[in-house]
């Protein structure tokens, strides 16, 4: 009997579900590892790369096949996963399939990448989150399936197992079941893709009338006095410069190639890499540059800036990975981006960029009333209020201009209600809760990018609810006496 219990847990080692992580590098040659039905559609490449200089690229045949064995079997658990990039040079409207095999053949975990989107995007899910029946556990390597088609993509930054994937993986175009988490109302940063299946309730005019216009009008020139930036900060531009300097962007194929634009969580400044902090950077120092200097240059790195950061996966559908807490880093995006809006309208790129800052400004979630429950709303309304405004009014269609800002108006009232126990937002006695407590310091910058917004819409049809403002100005109120 002790004989085999002894044998039992051998074999339970042998899987043993804490598997290291295995990063995986596609600088020097093929892993030996990487198996694929027909070895010569396997080759490396300098065309495109999310981390180093190469990434994998796969000229893959109808249903061929990477096989992955791993170093040696594990059992997988719901905190382990696989991360990786995937460059796909054009939209097509099928997927890459992702298997996990057991030593004895079965397949318990499964999920499906859509191959919707052209350039970098995010791979990052946790075996929690894949399909299939998940009665075996036990992993001995993966394979990766390709679409009833020849084509291309590229493979990079992988990472294999997984020992924790990140608990805010954002669900997105490419793979929009990824993180059940991020239904939960704590993680609003996450839910961009959940916020995009709404639709709007509120009809769209063929046509706006005298005072339609006039009030867009208003809040349009408001918007414009209150960004209006008359001197280029002379720092603001050369840290733009600096930073495109070092980004060092080439043109390589149908995209680019350049520094790696990650996530926070996965940033490696000492290889080069950057985040969406040097995004912001750029794009609004070439901004006030070309705006206040009329700045030739400036405009021209602005616009490639822009296609770079698109084609690197700061665009419409994509989560990065993750993307919790993104508003603080590209709320300056916004506000220039008012100031070259006529450049952008005019831009051959114009569509791709508009959708990108109406996606990432979360603006989809007001195409519906606020719904009750929302937690930790001081975040959005500090972030990315302004930016939802700026969204709205970019719009090349006045009567969409119109219903965004309706909407916009309709969702900030319907948050401007006294909420329940300890979750996010304004309570009864006109205290400020964020993260589940009392939360003063960050009260300040919260009011103030409120009260901004009732400044943009007063006296016209888009500012917010009379029972909106009480609860405001309770807010307010309770402010002045708790700051003593």
């Amino acid at each position: 009997m002790t004989q085999k219990i002894l044998k039992l847990l051998l074999f339970l080692l042998s899987f043993s579900a804490a598997a290291s992580a295995q990063f995986v590098g596609f600088e020097d040659r093929i892993p030996q590892n990487f198996k694929c039905t027909n070895p010569q559609e396997l080759t490396l490449s300098t065309a495109y790369y999310k981390e180093g200089a190469k990434s994998l690229e796969w000229n893959f045949t109808p249903g061929s096949v990477i096989d992955v064995a791993a170093e040696k079997p594990f059992a997988a658990n719901d905190a382990g996963g696989i991360m990786l990039w995937i460059y796909n040079e054009r939209q097509q409207s099928d997927s890459l399939r992702f298997e996990f095999y057991a030593p004895n053949g079965d397949v318990s975990y499964r999920f499906a990448f859509r191959l919707y989107s052209a350039g970098w995007r995010a791979c990052w899910i946790g075996f929690k989150n894949m399909q299939g029946d998940k009665k075996n556990h036990n992993v001995a390597g993966y394979r990766i399936i390709a679409p009833e088609r020849k084509g291309r993509v590229y493979l990079d930054r992988l990472t294999f197992p997984v020992k924790k994937i990140n608990d805010r993986t954002t669900p997105d175009l490419q793979m929009p079941s990824n993180n059940s988490l991020t239904y939960r109302d704590l993680w609003h940063w996450c839910r961009v893709w959940q916020w995009e299946q709404y639709k709007y309730d509120i009809p769209l005019a063929k046509q706006l009338t005298a005072d339609e216009k006039q009030d867009l009008a208003t809040v349009e020139k408001r918007l414009t006095e209150a960004l209006n930036v008359r001197v280029a900060p002379k720092k603001q531009v050369e840290k733009a410069y600096a930073t495109f300097k070092k980004v060092n962007i080439r043109k390589s194929g149908d995209g680019f190639t350049g520094a790696p634009i990650v996530a926070p969580d996965e940033l490696n400044r000492k290889n080069g890499e950057i985040t969406l902090n040097d995004v912001e950077d750029m794009l609004a120092g070439f901004a006030l540059d070309a705006y206040c200097n009329h700045s030739a240059e400036a405009s021209n790195n602005y616009f490639l800036v822009w296609d770079y950061a698109i084609n690197q996966g700061f665009a419409f559908g994509s989560g990065m990975g993750t993307n919790h807490h993104y508003g603080y880093q590209i709320r300056r995006v916004y506000n220039t981006a008012w100031l070259m809006r006529d450049a952008i309208w005019r831009s051959k790129n114009r569509d791709n960029i508009l959708s990108a800052l109406i996606f990432w400004s979360a603006l989809q979630e007001t195409r519906v009333p606020a719904k009750a429950g929302r937690d930790e709303l001081l975040d959005s309304w500090h972030t990315l209020l302004m930016a939802k405004t700026v969204s709205s009014l970019l719009m090349v269609n006045p009567c969409e201009r119109a219903r965004a800002l309706a909407g916009l108006t309709r969702w900030l009232s319907g948050t401007l209600q006294y909420t329940p126990g300890t979750i996010g937002g304004i309570k009864v006695d006109g205290t400020t809760f964020h993260h589940g407590g009392f939360y003063p310091a960050y009260t300040t910058g919260v009011l103030a990018m409120i009260g901004q917004y009732i400044s943009l819409t007063n006296h016209t049809r888009y500012v917010p609810t009379v029972e909106a403002r009480q609860v405001l100005k309770q807010a307010f109120l309770s402010m002045r006496n708790y700051s003593n």
